[in-house]
């Protein structure tokens, strides 16, 4: 069933991850995962160097083989179809194994060509020239050209899937193609980089119909699916025919919907049929229960606060007020909550931009725990025996935290009533919930990507969720420079914080455990998880 489909600008996200951030204050033991540095600014200036695959096949210590499958682990479901990005809306979308982009944007905001040979961003005409690569097939045999690219970017457009400033993506070429903007944003070159944009064929589509395509992707990546089983794995086999010769060195690979940090260790561990060779997790008691223990390694980065999104729209809630909402913040024990469950990984979460990342605020805003502060402002806000209300967190958010959260609020006298939707309602409940909706606020090369994402002036993206008329000029002018300026983040975080529209718990380390025999992954290393190097990944002999 089709959806808002804006909500994806950008985003983040297979399989939940956000892979960019600094060491900054992220610290917490010698199990802390290392940490990327965000860049400051996005280029403006295209890059010409396209990650290269290796010259014929790589050598481990003891060689390598062709073959093997890569079986991957996350809390997603995988119960939607998602061969047609503008039809469906879902988190972890496996995207990079059949899906391409124009572009690849690193964890350090760096963009270079991929399915676009050449790019040139243009500021004073307000327009975005790409040249394509001439060797790209999607895997029924159309040819990835101007007219198969423009009739992609023309649906995005029309579906609501772009940035607002797009008006359309013309044909100057068999080769080439200008996407023309109403303004130039910093954010079109971002989105471009991301694999939610990724090409489908538009034979499969026009032939066979919308519904057809979603359920059977038909892309230009590394690998063609083989099977989706609703709420439990996606399969992909090898492409033979990618356009990267020699490429890529797997049979396949494979996704499954594991929810339970236990199910996934043991998946880890286990030398059987379930094993699993790679975790999504943000779990430091899975991270540091396997890491040392297995033969795995961790790769892994700053990923944002996971936070309270109040529905402080609904008129008549309590929380529509500002001192509910602050109350809320003050109720909660940060440094309690990452002593007791973050084993030395989480961070609390001062603010909706962590350290580390451009935006971040100089002076901490204040949210410390302080329960007598709380239950005053509750007084204040004409709720001086609390109120009830419910907090929906997802399979991919710690329970005991929650629960430990849950405690702290009933001791100002808010009673919380917990819900854990199943990975599927997760989706429709973001765009529908009433009370504390429990999500993490990833943090993006580009921030005004995240401002867009999650705060945007125009409801589209938590639509439940209040904006104040001052951010909506802030918003345009953060998007609108040439280059990220910094002192325009700041002042839009810092009004977010003013009016706490999300109230930020603790920082989290988005990251995955992988087997040692497989290597060149790339996960973490470019964009906003959405994007890894799967056509690279190979399989040590032994």
């Amino acid at each position: 069933m089709k959806k808002t489909i804006v909500l994806l600008l950008t985003l983040s996200m297979l399989l939940c991850l956000v892979a960019c951030g600094s060491s900054g204050n992220q610290g917490g033991g010698s199990t802390t995962p290392p940490a990327t540095t965000p860049g400051t600014t996005t280029p403006s200036t295209p890059s010409t160097t396209t990650p290269a695959a290796p010259e014929g096949p790589p050598t481990g210590p003891e060689g390598q083989e062709y073959g093997g499958i890569l079986k991957i682990a996350s809390t997603a479901s995988y119960n939607e179809p998602f061969g047609v990005p503008w039809l469906f809306i879902s988190f972890n979308r496996p995207f990079a194994a059949f899906g391409e982009a124009l572009l690849l944007e690193s964890t350090f905001g760096d963009i270079v060509p991929f399915l676009a040979e050449s790019w040139e961003p243009d500021w004073e005409n307000a327009e975005v020239r790409f040249k394509l690569r001439e060797d790209v097939t999607f895997t029924d045999g159309t040819k990835f050209n101007a007219e198969s690219a423009a009739w992609n970017m023309n649906k995005w457009r029309d579906e609501g899937l772009l940035d607002p400033a797009v008006l359309n993506t013309e044909i100057r070429g068999e080769y080439e193609i200008t996407t023309h903007l109403s303004w130039y944003s910093n954010w079109v070159p971002n989105t471009f980089a991301s694999r939610l944009y990724c090409f489908v064929s538009p034979s499969n589509y026009e032939k066979n119909g919308g519904d057809f395509a979603a359920e059977n992707p038909v892309g230009t990546g590394p690998y063609k699916m083989k099977e989706r089983s609703p709420g439990s794995h996606v399969k992909f086999e090898r492409n033979d025919n990618y356009w990267q010769p020699g490429m890529p060195y797997l049979d396949g690979v494979e996704y499954y919907s594991l929810t339970d940090p236990l199910v996934q260790a043991a998946a880890l561990m286990s030398t059987g049929d379930d094993r699993i060779d790679a975790v999504a997790t943000s779990s430091g008691e899975l991270i540091t229960s396997v890491v040392g223990s297995a033969d795995v390694y961790l790769k892994s980065a700053p990923s944002g606060p996971i936070s309270f999104i109040p529905s402080s729209r609904d008129e008549g809630s309590p929380l529509a007020k500002l001192e509910v909402r602050q109350a809320i913040a003050h109720a909660v024990d940060r440094q309690a909550i990452c002593d007791a469950r973050g084993f030395g990984i989480w961070t609390p979460g001062t603010q909706i931009i962590a350290s580390g990342f451009m935006g971040h605020l100089p002076d901490s805003y204040d949210i410390t725990f302080d329960p007598a502060k709380s239950k005053e402002l509750l007084s204040q806000a004409g709720y001086p025996n609390g109120f009830a209300v419910t907090v929906y967190a997802s399979a991919s958010i710690d329970r005991d935290a929650m629960v430990a959260i849950q405690s702290m609020l009933g001791d100002v006298g808010i009673t919380a009533n917990l819900e854990f939707p199943e990975a599927g309602a997760v989706s429709e409940l973001r765009q529908n919930w009433t009370g504390l909706f429990v999500n993490s606020i990833g943090a993006f090369p580009n921030m005004t990507s995240m401002f867009g994402m999650y705060f945007d002036p125009d409801y589209l993206y938590y639509p439940r969720m209040w904006r104040p008329d001052d951010i909506a000029d802030l918003y345009k002018q953060s998007r609108t420079t040439e280059k990220l300026d910094p002192s325009l983040l700041e002042a839009y975080h810092a009004k977010l914080m003013e009016h706490m529209l999300a109230i930020p718990l603790y920082n989290l380390f988005s990251s995955y455990i992988i087997r040692n025999e497989f290597h060149d992954t790339g996960f973490t290393e470019w964009g906003s998880g959405t994007q890894w190097t799967s056509w690279r990944v190979w399989r040590s002999s032994n």
